[in-house]
């Protein structure tokens, strides 16, 4: 069972996208769809353990199909946790989870803000395997090309899955971090194997008084964007390459790819390289 998940919203265009993309590998009966009722980005890894979490069933129209899909009040890593040890009975070895596909790039440490990283990142962390896709455009985001994406990429993990080879070691290690360019399909260049770039933020926090006269705070900013030096997941974006950034489940330093043991980190490294070959194949028979 492949878990859909989001942190925009079950009605957004983006998890609809999403679940396009999955349903032109699998059958509805083989996804199941679960997400906040309302927007929930920037929720980080956060969980819910002070309040009652609402689950409610509710049809989710996709094309001309009418899809059952699972809504909470809760977080997006609430979710994976809901559908994991509720609906689908704790099964963790098995979990595959997809998160997305989010309105907006996730690049740089966005990573530690973002509802579709941790919703992946809580799949990898029960043992399974999870990938965030995100659109890199926020205003106006046309998802037809990242709707491919899913599904190239869907289709080259799942023949992974029935080989015993490196591949299979990465389950529970990593979550896959995929930032799509907001450009048609033929104008991708490929698929690049990226480390997260710095981000520079620029916050505000703004006073306002309601109309009782009390005070407040209100978060904002001007939207993120980072350094584009060579390797990062912002030069790929900007080269019009889509990145995919392995996020390592241990965050010790020396983690997965920068182990001391060279030679294994070298294995490993190459292992992703192949797999992301095969998904460039499945997208290019897309086109």
């Amino acid at each position: 069972m492949l878990i859909l998940t989001c942190d925009d919203g079950v009605f957004s265009k983006g998890f609809k996208a999403l679940v396009r993309g999955a349903l032109n590998v699998l059958s509805p009966e083989e996804l199941l769809l679960i997400g906040p009722e309302e927007e929930r980005s920037a929720s980080s890894h956060s969980l819910t353990f002070f309040k009652p979490i609402y689950l409610y069933e509710r049809k989710l129209k996709v094309e001309d199909m009418e899809l059952k899909a699972f809504l909470t009040d809760g977080t997006p890593a609430d979710n994976v946790i809901i559908a994991l040890y509720y609906l689908l009975g704790g099964k963790e070895e098995d979990i595959i989870v997809l998160s997305g596909i989010n309105r907006g790039a996730n690049l740089g440490y966005d990573i530690h803000y973002s509802g579709t990283v941790s919703a992946a990142l809580e799949a990898s962390l029960k043992g399974g395997w999870g990938i965030a896709f995100s659109l890199a455009e926020y205003e106006n985001p046309d998802y037809s090309t990242s709707e491919k994406v899913v599904s190239a990429f869907l289709k080259a993990f799942l023949k992974r899955l029935t080989r015993n080879d490196s591949f299979s070691t990465l389950r529970g290690k990593i979550t896959l971090n995929v930032n799509i360019p907001s450009v048609p399909l033929e104008s991708i260049r490929g698929i690049s194997l990226t480390r997260a770039g710095r981000s520079i933020y620029r916050d505000r926090v703004i006073l306002r008084v309601n109309p009782r006269g009390r005070k407040y705070l209100w978060l904002g900013g001007d939207y993120p964007w980072g350094e584009a030096s060579e390797g990062t997941d912002f030069s790929a974006i900007r080269d019009n390459m889509i990145s995919v950034t392995p996020i390592d489940v241990n965050p010790t330093w020396s983690g997965l790819l920068m182990n001391r043991d060279r030679e294994l980190n070298e294995k490993l490294t190459e292992t992703l390289r192949e797999f992301l070959r095969d998904v460039w194949r499945e997208l290019k028979e897309e086109s």
